[in-house]
């Protein structure tokens, strides 16, 4: 296995961006898989000669040239990171103090690999086109049901309203002032039902469940009551108002 020279003479300069007490380091490590498929990189040397490389935490990867993917090892943490065909990537890497990096590609090109000492996060895309990560970012699939669902790196999706169950419309008016009448008839399967004593109106309206003679529920004009849910009983609801022709509002389900 090919190892990559590691005497900082003879490799391109570093490069240092920054104030002189905080600057970011790039070192650029060409690499010929034409010469062999596997290389392996000591970073020992390199940390002695430029001792801020001792905390080397992220690196940028250009395989846009090459057809195939960039599969990178770390020992002792045992991090394996694979670089897609046509692609370049920021990457964040886990080292130990004398950290060797394995390199391995089934091309015979050359790429190049900068190493940096500051954090940059993750991120993956492709150059040409050719990679399975779209230029914009998103994943290329070959799914036929994907395929379909996606376009543009967007979720084609339908919009389908809540289905509403239809109510039954039993509004009507006082036949006879001061007597109760059914208003909604018993139901032992019922699921909601609502009255209101609407806004015009001049008197209360009175709600009697199970009987004509049960305990009233007054509804003031504009008032409305709404029953649902799991307390909700199935017994004739009764309305009652003081005089004949008083409107109401009713509606069950």
């Amino acid at each position: 296995m090919p190892t990559i020279p590691t005497n900082v003479a003879i490799m391109p300069q570093p490069m240092s961006v920054g104030l002189e007490n905080c600057k970011r380091h790039s070192l650029t490590i060409p690499i010929d898989f034409s010469i062999g498929l596997v290389y392996s990189l000591d970073l020992t040397a390199i940390q002695q000669q430029l001792p801020y490389f001792k905390t080397l935490q992220s690196m940028f990867v250009d395989n846009s040239a090459n057809a195939n993917a960039i599969t990178i090892t770390m020992n002792g943490t045992l991090q394996r990171i694979v670089i897609p065909a046509y692609g370049q990537a920021y990457l964040p890497i886990l080292m130990i103090a004398a950290a060797v990096i394995q390199f391995s590609s089934a091309s015979a090109v050359q790429i190049s690999v900068q190493l940096l000492d500051f954090f940059l996060p993750p991120m993956v895309w492709s150059v040409n086109g050719n990679s399975p990560i779209n230029p914009g970012g998103t994943l290329a699939v070959a799914d036929a049901i994907l395929d379909g669902t996606v376009s543009g790196g967007r979720i084609n999706a339908n919009a389908y309203g809540p289905t509403i169950q239809a109510l039954t419309d039993a509004s009507g008016t006082i036949a006879a002032g001061g007597t109760p009448q059914i208003a909604i008839p018993a139901n032992a399967s019922r699921t909601r039902w609502i009255i209101s004593n609407p806004a015009t109106a001049t008197e209360a309206l009175l709600i009697r469940i199970g009987g004509t003679t049960a305990g009233p529920i007054t509804l003031l004009a504009g008032q409305t009551w709404d029953e649902s849910g799991s307390s909700i009983v199935g017994d004739a609801v009764y309305v009652d108002g003081a005089t004949t022709g008083h409107a109401f509002t009713a509606y069950y389900k």
